[in-house]
């Protein structure tokens, strides 16, 4: 929702809900140890095919949206989110003695409930630039591998 805060609403706050979701492609191996998540190294316990981090979120932003007149204006959008990690876990498909083997890891006692970001978009008219970065790891526990998730990609609005 868009709230203007000048004429023209050149200068305006944004704020509503958001869903997130995210696949992440690794090769490594995650230990599952207690309160303390790790990945491993491909020496140690070997490459396991294909490997997925997925996780889902809802979360609040908050956004300072300025922009020219104009039809075709540029735009700067700076914000950031608070949100809620719903969940986190890992699906692996691989090989073993000539078998392919899936499995759903949802093991992750550590997985950080409490996620914050900034984002920025830069564009012109409906098309930006767009990148997002999450302060929060997705891991709690200090001595867990500490993973933070960085965006980049292009976002194309429709209004």
């Amino acid at each position: 929702f868009e709230i203007p805060l000048v004429k023209n609403n050149l200068v305006s706050l944004a704020v509503g809900p958001s869903y997130g979701f995210y696949h992440l492609k690794h090769d490594l191996p995650i230990a599952y140890n207690n309160d303390i998540t790790t990945f491993g190294d491909l020496t140690d316990q070997g490459y396991f095919g294909d490997r997925k981090l997925v996780g889902n979120q809802i979360g609040i932003p908050l956004e300072l949206r300025l922009r020219t007149k104009g039809w075709r204006h540029f735009k700067i959008h700076l914000g950031g989110k608070i949100a809620y990690q719903i969940n986190l876990f890992e699906k692996a498909r691989f090989e073993q003695n000539n078998e392919l083997i899936k499995e759903k890891y949802k093991s992750a006692d550590d997985v950080q409930r409490l996620v914050y970001a900034a984002h920025i978009r830069l564009g012109i008219r409906n098309f930006a630039l767009y990148g997002s970065y999450n302060f929060s790891p997705f891991y709690s526990n200090s001595a867990s591998t500490q993973l933070h998730l960085l965006q980049l990609g292009l976002t194309v609005s429709l209004f």
